[in-house]
């Protein structure tokens, strides 16, 4: 692609800050996400409070 003097390029990508209310989340669903580390758990519990104890040496 080539822009010239005055053309404007707006690019935009889907996505965003979820659906509904993260404290409504199932802790089901949380506790997938932190298994499957795509939450850890420090956000598990700050954004969707839930605690999840891992048993130790994990």
């Amino acid at each position: 692609m080539t822009l010239g003097q005055g053309d404007v390029f707006r690019h935009e990508l889907p996505g965003g800050g979820g659906w509904g209310d993260p404290l409504k989340r199932d802790p089901q669903k949380v506790l997938k996400d932190v298994r499957n580390e795509f939450v850890s758990l420090e956000r598990a519990a700050k954004d969707y409070g839930v605690v999840i104890k891992m048993p130790r040496g994990r």
